[in-house]
């Protein structure tokens, strides 16, 4: 047996309220499109103002596990046109981790590299692995350029253009928090990446930093209990 979708729809006052049941009876999840029927936008489920992750303008995207279904709804002003049986369809049905490794690539292009050089990291920390490319076409342009930084000639240029980008992730994130409904808009579009993958991003990066902090913390009370001879090392040469 394959995914199989019901919906239904109920018009009050020229706006279709539709109901989805979504079941999945495969042994697998699946990652399921269901698209609009209606002639009118989805106005999808907010969550504190904020419509809920994997909704636009056309439909859902969503994950339904092995064996189970889900339960979606959405509004839709019909402005004066009939609503059309079924008003939902299912569009498309795949696997759940080509969606999210579509948003996380396109976290990667738009927000920049997740991880600092290697060398700015102690051996062994969860930031271990492949580093980035420092985000050639990021939109934030080139590392000497930007004015928001007080470390531009302090620091290698590698590793200012990792702070750059995590002060570039970390500042979409506060417009976020708390922000209100055309605020929270506005800051999506800039960015097209869902608010599920920049939380993962943001999260990353705040354990990046504490790591960071930790290290240059340490070498800097290293650095300054030295005493080179440099005079009398200077004569030994």
């Amino acid at each position: 047996m394959s995914v199989a979708l019901v919906a239904d729809a109920e018009v009050r006052a020229g706006v279709a309220l539709v109901t989805i049941h979504v079941r999945n009876p495969t042994p697998v999840a699946r990652r399921v499109r269901v698209a609009n029927r209606l002639a009118g936008p989805v106005l999808p489920p907010r969550r504190n103002g904020v419509p809920e992750a994997g909704w636009d303008d056309d439909g859902v995207t969503a994950i339904v596990d092995a064996g189970d279904s889900a339960a979606l709804g959405y509004a839709c002003p019909l402005g004066g046109r009939e609503a059309v049986d079924p008003p939902a369809e299912l569009a498309e049905v795949g696997d759940p981790d080509e969606r999210r490794d579509d948003a996380v690539a396109r976290a990667r292009r738009d927000l920049g590299p997740f991880r600092p050089p290697r060398d700015a990291v102690p051996l062994g920390t969860a930031t271990d692995g492949p580093v980035d490319p420092i985000g050639e076409s990021s939109s934030t342009g080139s590392t000497a350029d930007s004015p928001s930084r007080p470390w531009n000639t302090a620091l290698p240029d590698d590793v200012a253009a990792y702070l750059d980008h995590a002060t570039r992730r970390i500042e979409l994130a506060e417009r976020l928090t708390d922000a209100s409904v055309p605020e929270a808009t506005d800051a999506l579009a800039e960015c097209d990446v869902a608010p599920d993958v920049l939380a993962e991003v943001v999260d990353e990066d705040a354990e990046t930093l504490r790591v960071l902090s930790e290290r240059a913390g340490t070498l800097a009370s290293r650095a300054e209990a030295t005493n080179v001879p440099a005079d009398a090392l200077r004569r030994l040469a």
